[in-house]
C-alpha cells in the first residue's frame, strides 16, 4: 500500500473510529463517575464548581465508613453462598428435568416440553403477586430460603 491508499483509508474509516470511541466513553462513563463518586467527600459530590470530571481532595473514607461500619463483608457472603447455592439447585433440577424430557419415553413427555416452554414465555412481572402469596402461605417471606424458591 502507498501512502495515498493509507490516507484515503484512514479518512474512509475515521468516522467509524470515531464513533466507536464515542460510544466508548458514553458506556464507560458511568462506572467512572461511581468510581469518582467514591473518592470525594459527601459534600463534594453535589459540587460542580471547578473540575467536576475529578476529585479536588480524593480520600478513601468513604471505603473506610463501608468496610468498619456496615455488614458489607456478611452481606457478600451472603450474596455469594445464595447465588452458588441456587446455581447448584437449578443446574440439578434442569438437567434431570431435561434428561427426563429429552430421552426418556414416558406418558406425557411431549405435553411436559411444551409447558415448559410455554411458562418461559410468562413474564416475570406475572408472577410476582401470586409467588409472594405462596411465601406467605409457606411462612418463607423475609427467610433466606426463599430465595431458593424463587431462583
Amino acid at each position: 500500500m502507498n501512502f495515498m491508499q493509507l490516507t484515503r483509508k484512514t479518512i474512509r474509516e475515521a468516522p467509524f473510529y470515531a464513533l466507536l470511541i464515542a460510544i466508548f466513553f458514553f458506556l464507560l462513563f458511568p462506572f467512572y463517575w461511581g468510581a469518582l463518586s467514591s473518592l470525594k467527600y459527601q459534600n463534594d459530590i453535589y459540587d460542580f464548581s471547578g473540575n467536576f470530571l475529578w476529585a479536588k481532595n480524593p480520600n478513601l473514607f468513604n471505603y473506610l465508613a463501608l468496610f468498619n461500619t456496615t455488614g458489607f463483608f456478611k452481606w457478600i457472603w451472603n450474596s455469594f453462598s445464595i447465588s452458588i447455592l441456587t446455581t447448584l439447585i437449578s443446574v440439578t433440577i434442569s438437567v434431570m428435568a431435561g434428561f427426563a424430557i429429552g430421552r426418556l419415553r414416558f406418558r406425557g413427555a411431549s405435553i411436559a416440553g411444551m409447558m415448559v416452554f410455554i411458562i418461559y414465555l410468562i413474564p416475570r412481572t406475572f408472577l410476582f403477586i401470586p409467588l409472594a402469596q405462596i411465601l406467605k402461605d409457606w411462612g418463607l417471606l423475609g427467610q433466606w430460603e426463599s430465595l431458593l424458591v424463587t431462583y
